[in-house]
C-alpha cells in the first residue's frame, strides 16, 4: 500500500469517527435538554464538542469526560428507554462509526506493520 493511500484511509477513518462523536454529542445534549434527571444520573456527561452552557450546571471537564466514557460503554451495549425513533438511528450511527473507525485503525496499523516487515 502506498503512503498517500494510507494517509487517505486514515483521514477517512478519522472523519468517520468525528461524525460519530458529533452525533454522540447530539444525543448527550438531547438527554440534557429533555431528560435532565437521566443526564444527572449518568454523571453529567459532556460531549466531545459540546458542554452545557447553563450556569447552574457545574461539571468539570474531568468529571464530564469520565461520565461520557461510562455512558458510551453503556450505550454501546444497551439503548436507553428514552431514546426512541430517530434517536435510536443516531445511536446506531454512533455505534457504526466507532466500529468502522476503530477496526479500520487496527487493520491499517496491522497493514503498516506487515508492509514494514515484508
Amino acid at each position: 500500500m502506498s503512503f498517500p493511500i494510507f494517509i487517505l484511509i486514515l483521514v477517512a477513518l478519522t472523519l468517520t469517527l468525528m461524525l460519530g462523536r458529533r452525533e454522540l454529542d447530539g444525543l448527550i445534549r438531547h438527554q440534557f435538554d429533555n431528560d435532565r434527571a437521566s443526564w444527572e444520573k449518568s454523571g453529567r456527561p459532556i460531549g466531545y464538542f459540546w458542554r452545557p452552557e447553563h450556569t447552574e450546571v457545574d461539571t468539570t471537564w474531568i468529571e464530564g469526560t469520565q461520565a461520557r466514557s461510562t455512558l458510551v460503554r453503556t450505550w454501546l451495549l444497551k439503548t436507553p428507554d428514552w431514546m426512541t425513533g430517530p434517536l435510536q438511528w443516531k445511536l446506531r450511527l454512533v455505534r457504526l462509526s466507532m466500529l468502522i473507525s476503530y477496526l479500520g485503525y487496527l487493520l491499517a496499523g496491522l497493514g503498516l506493520m506487515m508492509s514494514q516487515g515484508g
